[in-house]
């Protein structure tokens, strides 16, 4: 029923939106790479060591910088920050070998690869500089930040324990500073923990993500997986298979073969152990002899 006065809505202070209002007001649901990752949403890529979560990283993370579609997901372009404190060198030479596997012209790309550390547990004072030049970089490259990615969580988290909810909590907020100051998608790549079973660490990291993908391999199919675990407003539990194809990218001062690995979408099931599936092309996945995350 009508209230018998006409004075308008109160001031909000907490952001409060009336139902009749909430088409008007409500941003629209917008994705960096659609039903998987949200824009200036949290996110999480968790596996075992050398089940290929950084190639597949990377391969997600220039399909940004591309504004290509990621295993059939539509992508939103703009400038990705990779951020490789574990293991800089071996990020060049997959970079290098995605470029070749892709015949990549030579102009520029939105793409930023950040090899040096960054600690987001000693305090604040790097996640500001960080953001700041991250700043700096939107504005001299003309593009907004859409992704930054950080390989790995523990490599930026010197001095953390991950099973501890107050240290994870230091590290979960200066990850938000990023996303909110940056007004960008943070995915952090992360270990499984010793029983294969979850994230590494304490529970709150996973509670904090609004999408979380779990890679995993199998030793007896030699299928690598990628699972949406956790998808925040979106459908979780889809997955997709894929392989690490080698690329040749070069000879070192020795003569031998300079080498990396591409992500490869597998567009058939796994075959049963002890069976053969004629359509593999043996030999493609050699990864696993040399792979190391």
């Amino acid at each position: 029923r009508a209230r018998p006065w006409t004075e308008g809505p109160p001031a909000s202070k907490i952001g409060a939106i009336r139902w009749v209002d909430l088409d008007q007001t409500a941003p629209p649901y917008e994705w960096v790479v659609k039903h998987i990752i949200p824009r200036c949403g949290f996110g999480l890529i968790y596996g075992a060591s050398q089940a290929g979560k950084s190639f597949l990283s990377i391969d997600l993370a220039m399909a940004v910088a591309r504004g290509k579609p990621w295993m059939g997901h539509k992508t939103l372009q703009g400038l990705v920050a990779y951020q490789a404190g574990e293991g800089g060198r071996g990020v060049g030479k997959r970079l290098k070998a995605y470029r070749q596997h892709y015949n990549l012209p030579p102009e520029d790309l939105p793409f930023l690869l950040l090899p040096n550390e960054l600690n987001l547990f000693a305090g604040e004072e790097q996640t500001t500089e960080f953001i700041q030049e991250m700043q700096r970089w939107a504005r001299f490259i003309g593009r907004p930040v859409e992704l930054v990615v950080i390989d790995t969580l523990h490599a930026a988290s010197n001095g953390a324990d991950e099973n501890a909810s107050r240290d994870m909590g230091a590290v979960i907020h200066n990850c938000k500073r990023i996303q909110e100051e940056l007004n960008t998608a943070v995915l952090l790549i992360h270990h499984m923990n010793a029983a294969g079973s979850k994230p590494r660490g304490h529970t709150s990291l996973y509670a904090a993500c609004d999408a979380a993908i779990e890679v995993s391999f199998c030793e007896d199919t030699r299928t690598r997986t990628a699972k949406f675990a956790k998808v925040k407003d979106g459908a979780d539990d889809q997955r997709f298979n894929f392989r690490l194809v080698c690329e040749r990218i070069g000879v070192d001062e020795d003569g031998f073969d300079i080498t990396s690995c591409v992500v490869e979408r597998e567009t058939f099931s796994p075959r049963p152990q002890g069976k053969k599936n004629p359509r593999r092309k043996p030999g493609r996945d050699v990864a696993s002899i040399f792979l190391h995350e």
